[in-house]
């Protein structure tokens, strides 16, 4: 059972509250004179770096593996940015086991895990621990997915890996976490 949770930093939507509407000059403008009359004033916004993250499962579970073959689990999700057209964004992986493996007691089994910019996928980009990998939007989106996902996160364990670990009643597991960030 691989345990997964969303950093903090990763929930940032974009939201009017870092935003502004600033008048050109802090004092009140005045025309004066013969009809008609206009004065100038600027209207600006600053839109700073967004990202997010959304509808990643809190569990990704493999079940119980039947002696023969790799193990593979997936999970579609919602990735945006607004950083670029279409938007770039990166994705660190750590653990709280300080490396990419499932742990029971002493016991481990290394697991890997690609990133895939549209859902559905199986294979995709690998993504090595706690090394921030940059993707690209497949299509510009709203920070929500517009309501549905579109990309893949996967995790692999290859059939040496569990061949060789003791078995356990007790599942091997680690908690992982998904950063997203923008592209410095």
């Amino acid at each position: 059972m691989l345990k997964v949770f969303e950093s903090s930093r990763a929930k940032l939507l974009g939201s009017v509250a870092g935003l502004a509407l600033v008048a050109a000059a802090p004092m009140a403008l005045a025309a004066t004179g013969t009809s008609p009359q206009s004065l100038d004033t600027t209207v600006s916004i600053t839109i700073p770096e967004r990202v997010s993250i959304l509808n990643l499962s809190s569990t990704m579970a493999f079940g119980t593996w039947d002696a023969t073959g790799d193990e593979q689990v997936t999970d579609d999700l919602c990735a945006w940015s607004n950083d670029g057209d279409p938007g770039q964004y990166r994705i660190n992986l750590t653990t709280d086991n300080g490396s990419m493996v499932l742990q029971q007691g002493a016991d481990t089994i290394d697991y890997t895990v690609a990133w895939a910019t549209s859902t559905g996928q199986t294979t995709g980009t690998n993504i090595p621990y706690n090394t921030p990998t940059t993707f690209t939007l497949a299509s510009a989106t709203t920070p929500t997915c517009g309501g549905g996902d579109n990309s893949t996160i996967i995790v692999d364990i290859a059939e040496a890996d569990l061949a060789a670990a003791p078995a356990s009643a007790t599942a091997y597991d680690a908690v992982m976490t998904v950063e997203i960030s923008s592209v410095p």
